[in-house]
């Protein structure tokens, strides 16, 4: 009778429940040899393909919201990118960093054009395709224009915008923006939230906002809400 011999070292790191399945189905006598399929059913095979399953679903869910963001408008961008470093649960953010990690190969803190490339070839299974997508996410989320993705701007694009846009958090931010509570946004106190204007683009946000001189809540609640930003 030929017996298999596993190394003491290898065997030792095994958990109890995966020696247990092990030995179930290797058992020298095929009267208690479990068949192929009580081993699928078995509660270590259940709980780990169950945990690789949900990883799967969060990691194609993230890199799906991230081709429908549609931010196009650069006041829009910098609002939305407060608000989700801001003013989102921990939860939602430990669960799209588990994500940014995973796409983050050599473990910089940024998503390199390639890393992306990498992660979306997983989904499409055509690395060309999977390049011309990152192309285009690329040109909607890269705000610094590094070409790559730090996590505020991952953060920004990957939440559901659903989530991330309600009329609560829109108007909350609005308040935060709005610095001496006078009811509108100037362009001092803009730049204090996301940096030095110069006035080609603040006027250019001022257009976008459909604003004059200033921006009020209402205007900033309707390119945030009701225009397709």
């Amino acid at each position: 009778m030929n017996l298999m011999v596993i190394a003491a070292d290898d065997w030792n790191q095994i958990s109890k429940e995966a020696k247990n399945l092990i030995n179930r189905m290797l058992h020298v006598n095929p009267n208690f040899r479990i068949s192929a399929k009580q081993a699928l059913s078995d509660a270590w095979i259940v709980k780990h393909c169950s945990q690789t399953t949900t990883n799967l679903n969060v990691n194609l869910r993230v890199l799906q919201n991230l081709q429908k963001f549609q931010a196009k408008s650069i006041f829009s961008q910098a609002v939305l990118s407060y608000i989700a470093c801001q003013m989102t649960n921990q939860l939602e953010q430990d669960e799209l960093l588990k994500t940014f990690q995973s796409l983050d190969k050599n473990n910089d803190g940024i998503l390199s054009r390639e890393e992306l490339i990498e992660g979306y070839n997983t989904i499409y299974q055509d690395k060309e395709k999977a390049e011309q997508e990152v192309i285009k996410i690329l040109q909607l989320i890269d705000l610094n224009q590094s070409g790559q993705v730090d996590f505020s701007e991952f953060l920004m694009a990957a939440m559901n915008q659903e989530k991330l846009v309600s009329l609560q958090k829109v108007k909350a931010a609005f308040k935060v923006f709005d610095a001496n509570d006078d009811g509108k946004i100037s362009k001092q106190e803009l730049e204090q939230m996301i940096g030095t204007l110069d006035q080609e683009l603040w006027e250019q946000i001022l257009e976008e906002c459909n604003a004059q001189e200033f921006i009020t809540e209402k205007e900033f609640i309707n390119i945030l809400l009701h225009q397709k930003i």
